[in-house]
């Protein structure tokens, strides 16, 4: 879990957490869809203003990886979330990352918070790829990095 920053590393480098002078819109480079409404479009969404440049690179990657057609057959294209200022599932007192849009949840009903490698499909060869990208672009998994939570990304401690 060296990737992984520590509560004190986020609160240092992004701030006091649901402050909206620090967030953007990021319009991905292919349509998304809502993971849990899949007939619903997601256009955009609200991220970290430092975490944009980052996401446009690994967006970008995976566009060119895969094109719009391999994307939504792999359902790269279903968002799960970015900003929801929120407490850390399981803790009474710890924030998100997803409280600072830090955070970036995508296909969850094939990634769920508890599946490791053995049912996560990220975990599969066929988003080795997508993996690469996100890490390039200074992003960690928590899958790779725990084994479970495949959906989760966020950037690296650095």
């Amino acid at each position: 879990m060296n990737g992984i920053m520590t509560d004190k590393e986020v609160y240092e480098r992004y701030g006091q957490p649901n402050n909206w002078k620090d967030y953007v819109k990021f319009y991905p480079p292919f349509q998304m869809y809502l993971a849990w409404n899949l007939t619903q479009k997601i256009n955009f969404f609200y991220c970290h203003k430092f975490i944009h440049p980052m996401l446009t690179q690994a967006f970008d990657h995976l566009l060119e990886c895969y094109s719009d057609e391999g994307i939504h057959d792999l359902g790269i294209d279903l968002y799960g979330g970015c900003f929801n200022y929120r407490l850390m599932r399981g803790s009474t007192t710890r924030l998100s990352r997803h409280s600072w849009g830090i955070a970036i949840d995508m296909h969850p009903s094939m990634n769920k918070l508890s599946w490791g490698s053995d049912k996560a499909v990220f975990a599969e060869d066929d988003y080795k790829d997508m993996m690469n990208a996100f890490y390039q672009a200074g992003f960690i998994n928590y899958g790779v990095e725990k084994d479970r939570d495949y959906m989760h990304f966020e950037p690296k401690r650095i």
